[in-house]
């Protein structure tokens, strides 16, 4: 039994080890934090109510770049594994919860980025305890931080929810990044100096 769980284990974080996930996830949590921080700055109230229509593209859309990028850059070095699509609910739910906390953002006080914090938090780390990557529970505790650091510093509930955002999207782009490069050389190498 031990083993077999192992395996199950292995096969949830193989999803995660080309770095496509993290690379196009953080792309789209980056975006919406600039767009919200844009619309935030210049005060204009059709650059944030557009902000509900990007995070509603993104939920949708996110899962199916993902597949996209995989079956474009990594399954045709090592095979296209299918993965339960089901699985992607937690994907879609860390963008309501976006959702629902710029909404809240506008709602109540300051406590929204602690809030906030925890909360993303609570997303990483449920993805930590599903994948078996410990990188995961330190992108919580980072969210954890940022949100705790914005409220001491009594940062507006918007501009600490997009700074939030925005840090925590480009983390997970340059892990995404970084992920994804060591898998290039790793096929290169693989293929005898060959490109992806």
């Amino acid at each position: 039994m031990k083993d077999i769980n192992k395996i199950t284990q292995k096969a949830k974080a193989s999803w995660w080890e080309d770095g496509i996930t993290e690379f196009v996830a953080g792309i789209g949590i980056t975006l919406i934090g600039v767009w919200g921080m844009l619309g935030y700055t210049i005060n204009n109230p059709w650059v944030q109510a557009s902000l509900i229509v990007l995070i509603v593209l993104s939920a949708f859309a996110i899962r199916s770049i993902i597949y996209w990028a995989k079956s474009k850059w990594i399954w045709p070095y090592t095979g296209y594994a299918i993965a339960d699509r089901r699985k992607g609910w937690h994907i879609f739910l860390s963008y309501v919860l976006i959702f629902l906390l710029i909404g809240t953002a506008f709602l109540i006080p300051a406590t929204t980025t602690l809030v906030g914090g925890f909360m993303g938090g609570i997303i990483l780390a449920s993805i930590g305890v599903y994948s078996g990557l410990k990188r995961f529970y330190l992108l919580a505790i980072l969210s954890i931080l940022i949100g705790f650091l914005m409220y001491l510093q009594g940062v507006s509930q918007e501009l600490g929810i997009y700074t939030l955002l925005i840090t925590l999207g480009l983390v997970e782009f340059l892990i995404g990044l970084s992920l994804f490069m060591k898998f290039r050389k790793e096929v290169a190498r693989g293929n005898k100096g060959g490109n992806l």
